[in-house]
């Protein structure tokens, strides 16, 4: 499936950088009528995405006044924002979040979608999915650095990334986690 993958990071070498970002965007685009979004790193910050061209989206990131936002899916209910039905997944989070910057609208948005977004002026990284997880967007933290992608295998191109199980994390979900699936 096409999607969002992106990375934290203190690397100073642009080309490392750019190398692990692609290589990430590459695991995501399985389709060669998928569209791969331009690359974007800041100083400690890299970001990019791919959709299908059967699904309507702006080149992202979308920039408002500094926010940055990329987003894979769609959303439903634009209506109960009073939003106009027209907006592309990607603008209609946008105004959403300039009128609730607590993102206290993700409550009662309805849909299918991933979203990143990133101000790199507060340096606040925000990672959400729609209420239900029918999109995913895996992520990881690896030497203080988190990695986030759409599908889990676009973490294999970070050259940090190992395949391992976290013990604890197992132990936890083979206590705990087949109760919580009865819903007890």
């Amino acid at each position: 499936m096409p999607g969002i993958v992106g990375f934290t990071h203190r690397c100073q070498d642009r080309e490392l950088v750019v190398k692990t970002l692609r290589g990430m965007q590459t695991l995501v685009t399985h389709l060669p009528d998928y569209r791969s979004h331009a690359l974007f790193h800041h100083d400690q910050f890299a970001c990019t995405c791919t959709h299908s061209r059967r699904q309507s989206s702006p080149p992202q990131p979308l920039d408002d006044e500094g926010i940055l936002l990329w987003c894979e899916g769609e959303i439903y209910n634009p209506d109960a924002f009073g939003l106009p039905e027209d907006l592309t997944a990607p603008e209609l989070l946008l105004r959403l979040i300039r009128r609730q910057p607590d993102f206290s609208f993700l409550a009662k948005l309805d849909g299918v979608f991933a979203a990143v977004v990133f101000d790199p002026d507060e340096q606040r990284l925000h990672l959400f999915t729609d209420r239900a997880g029918m999109s995913r967007l895996c992520w990881s933290i690896v030497d203080g650095e988190l990695l986030w992608a759409s599908e889990s295998k676009a973490m294999l191109a970070h050259p940090d990334f190992s395949l391992r199980i976290d013990r604890e994390s197992l132990r936890h979900w083979l206590d705990r986690g087949l109760s919580y699936l009865r819903g007890e």
